[in-house]
């Protein structure tokens, strides 16, 4: 990377790993470094349209200096400082190679095993109303660099992107604001256009029923599979 001095940044693949109810974690052991030189590939597009994840982004130093230009927000401050790496410059990806162990866990903001969430009724409903607090957090952010977006373009600080890209950035985040409004307005829409916004595959059929039978589904499910695993894992032992 020192032989690209537009980088500010550099991402690596995310490998997920989940805690398992009762059981000591312990994270893998960490694969051998690889024998050549891992494929460097620029990022193109919007900042918004890719994948980042903050333990995953390596930036350098310089483009942290940030002073009160950033805003910043309680959560999702990862996304905010690859944001503003990314107005200064060049964001590249390791698409080969996973440098970041990403847990799934009870205690995780944003990203927990679904069994935990759907154990019972009761850690479903939490569960859900967390999501809609990180869901709040989330749109802060994105509505943050919106903002910064704006101000860049009427020409109050220079930046390494291009008008083009900036316009492209805050229709990026326009999207996800969106998108997160539905969320957070998912249960109060009547089933018809619940069912017109609908994921596809089952469980985006279970999503349209009403909010209580809809973790009423779920529970049952990652009940009944925690049962059938049971059972084939006894089957093993048999056998």
């Amino acid at each position: 990377m020192m032989e690209r001095p537009d980088a500010v940044a550099v991402v690596s693949q995310m490998t997920s790993v989940y805690e398992e109810p009762g059981i000591a974690f312990e994270f893998p052991a960490f694969p051998a470094a690889p024998r050549e030189m891992p494929a460097v590939v620029l990022q193109a597009g919007a900042f918004s349209s890719s994948a980042h994840y903050g333990g995953s982004m390596m930036i350098r130093k310089s483009a942290c200096e940030w002073g009160s230009s950033l805003r910043m927000t309680a959560s999702f401050e990862d996304d905010l400082m690859g944001f503003h790496a990314w107005l200064q410059g060049n964001i590249y990806e390791m698409p080969g190679i996973s440098l970041y162990y990403y847990r799934f866990a009870l205690k995780n903001i944003c990203a927990v095993n679904s069994a935990f969430r759907f154990a019972d009724m009761r850690t479903a409903a939490a569960f859900e109303k967390r999501e809609l607090e990180m869901k709040s957090q989330l749109k802060k952010s994105k509505e943050a660099g919106l903002e910064l977006c704006g101000e860049l373009l009427e020409g109050l600080a220079p930046v390494f992107r291009s008008r083009e890209e900036l316009l492209a950035e805050m229709e990026e985040r326009r999207k996800i604001i969106d998108s997160i409004d539905r969320q957070q307005n998912w249960w109060s829409y009547p089933f018809r256009r619940r069912w017109a916004l609908r994921r596809p595959g089952w469980m985006g059929i279970v999503h349209c029923l009403p909010q209580k039978l809809y973790l009423f589904c779920m529970v049952f499910f990652f009940k009944l599979r925690k049962v059938k695993r049971a059972v084939c894992g006894a089957r093993q032992d048999l056998e």
